[in-house]
């Protein structure tokens, strides 16, 4: 049985007819996916959704993308470069107002924050995901 997550997105990229609002729920299925350890599922998505949406002219993908690899780098290896990854995903979410990404990729931040035992800077990308829900 599939979590209610994948099936919602799973039904909005089988309904969305754009083809920009389908790939950010491709990459949000591709982030899930990343999450529970289906990495070479998330990667098949990440490269065809650079393939496609690499060009930089569609912002929300390219966040998204970001975010993709973070979490890729970090559940896969456990990478220090997950958390520059995903800064700057959320610094680039700041600029373009992308309240909705800079929630999420707050949440992801404090994440690894936590993990790292950077509890500070927890806090503060916790109370930042809260202001921007």
């Amino acid at each position: 049985m599939a979590a209610p997550l994948v099936e919602r997105l799973l039904k909005s990229i089988e309904m969305e007819s754009d083809r920009a609002k389908q790939a950010e729920h491709i990459a949000l299925l591709a982030c899930y996916e990343a999450r529970v350890g289906c990495f070479d599922a998330a990667e098949a998505k990440r490269l065809q959704l650079r393939r496609d949406f690499g060009s930089g002219h569609f912002p929300r993908i390219s966040i998204l993308l970001m975010c993709l690899e973070a979490l890729q780098l970090y559940f896969r290896q456990l990478s220090p470069k997950a958390r520059d990854r995903m800064h700057r995903a959320n610094l680039i979410s700041d600029l373009m107002r992308e309240v909705q990404l800079g929630a999420l990729t707050s949440a992801w931040l404090a994440h690894i924050d936590f993990n790292l035992g950077s509890y500070e800077s927890m806090a503060t990308q916790l109370s930042k995901c809260f202001q921007d829900l």
